[in-house]
């Protein structure tokens, strides 16, 4: 199910997820996992707005948006990453070509 938010925000888009269930005669307890482009646990986020009315809400932060995130650590971290990505920079910005 796509649901069509009316405005931006965690606040707004937790309130349609509240409504969505309410209107299809659904217990928000009901709900186990909650996954997000954003850290679980900080208080902003639509996993923890919902997460406060339910009794056991497990959050997961979205798992390839956590992939990307461990992909440019690696990229500025890993040392046979950075020469890569140096050598590619310097072949991308050749001013020869």
């Amino acid at each position: 199910m796509i649901l069509k938010l009316t405005a931006r925000g965690s606040t707004n888009t937790a309130e349609a997820i509240k409504s969505f269930y309410t209107n299809n005669n659904t217990d928000l307890q009901e709900v186990a996992m909650c996954t997000s482009i954003c850290y679980a646990g900080k208080g902003r986020y639509v996993t923890a707005i919902v997460g406060r009315e339910t009794e056991h809400l497990s959050e997961q932060q979205c798992v390839v948006h956590r992939e990307d995130l461990g992909l440019d650590d690696a990229w500025e971290n890993v040392s046979v990453m950075v020469d890569v990505a140096t050598l590619l920079n310097s072949i991308y910005n050749d001013p020869s070509k």
